[in-house]
């Protein structure tokens, strides 16, 4: 908190990204949340999950649902066994504080779900996207870790006897075997879809836009993108000459006469134009003419992709 904190407060831009999902609604944020916490415990969201209002929902399959059935059952026991009166003084012997331990991760979790939940009332919808689940990926590792360890422990323990103690070594077996299972599945799923969360996909990502821009844009022309993310990848695979900004990089007296801005429009909430368009409306710059991106080769896309183009505006 220490070096983040300073370094936000000292770099806005990443801490607004601008609202990109105005879609919160109850229905939304149930679908969100279900997809979000599919996708840590079994690789994939749900059928309820879409990166922009009009796609195509991704979906899970009985494998996923399977795996995912798996871990949470593994989360229950992992909790339930520290408790046990019995089981707690065994289990403790070798990993010391596992019950405090398992509390503490459980209670992280619950509070960046109520952050989710508060910044997806307050300010967008993106907070119930799957790469806002990442983090969560840490504690529900460690929760698996601190399960295996007690089904462990109590399993090779000598005073653990009678027909329990082959149930706790199948269990302990069968979830290193399920960690390899998980490991295949989640790589098999991220080598037929590397595309996946980026808006993105194998026909439509910033290559094949900026070999578009490439051919339509002068070199002096200045790049106007909605925020940093797009401002700061955009020329990740292909450089440009050109400068690329985000909108909240405008400045008062950055544009002479006759500058040019070229600001990058896709198919997104209109408040985002409507923002750009009145933000280069203060420092002079009037729209002048559209350049239409969007080529019949993108196949597959996004909603967010089915409608780019290029935006002039000229500073007289």
């Amino acid at each position: 908190i220490g070096v983040t904190l300073p370094y936000l407060l000292a770099h806005q831009n990443k801490v607004d990204v601008g609202k990109w999902d105005l879609d919160n609604t109850i229905a939304r944020m149930w679908a969100g949340l279900l997809s979000g916490y599919h996708l840590v415990l079994g690789g994939t969201p749900t059928g309820g999950f879409h990166l922009v209002p009009g796609d195509v929902p991704t979906g899970a399959g009985i494998f996923d649902n399977t795996i995912a059935g798996f871990w949470l059952a593994v989360l229950a026991f992992g909790t339930i066994l520290p408790a046990v009166r019995r089981f707690r003084p065994l289990i403790e012997r070798g990993e010391p504080q596992t019950m405090v331990a398992t509390a503490l991760a459980w209670l992280t979790c619950l509070v960046m779900l109520v952050l989710r939940v508060v910044y997806f009332f307050t300010v967008d919808a993106t907070s119930v996207s799957p790469h806002y689940f990442a983090v969560d990926y840490f504690f529900v590792i460690l929760l698996i870790a601190l399960a295996f360890n007690s089904l462990y422990t109590l399993a090779y323990d000598p005073s653990v006897t009678g027909p329990v103690k082959p149930l706790l070594r199948g269990g302990a077996a069968l979830v290193m075997v399920m960690t390899v299972v998980s490991a295949i599945g989640q790589t098999a799923t991220y080598y037929r879809d590397p595309y996946f969360d980026t808006y993105m996909s194998k026909t439509c990502n910033w290559s094949q836009l900026t070999n578009r821009i490439s051919a339509v844009v002068a070199n002096d022309d200045t790049i106007l993108a909605y925020d940093f993310l797009f401002a700061s990848t955009l020329t990740y695979v292909r450089p440009l000459p050109n400068q690329v900004i985000s909108l909240i990089d405008l400045k008062e007296g950055m544009f002479g006469p006759g500058a040019q801005v070229a600001y990058l429009s896709m198919n997104l909430p209109p408040v985002m134009l409507e923002t750009a368009t009145a933000d280069l409306g203060k420092l002079g710059l009037h729209p002048l003419r559209t350049v239409e991106l969007s080529s019949p080769d993108w196949q597959g896309c996004t909603v967010m992709w089915q409608h780019v183009e290029l935006r002039y505006f000229r500073k007289d």
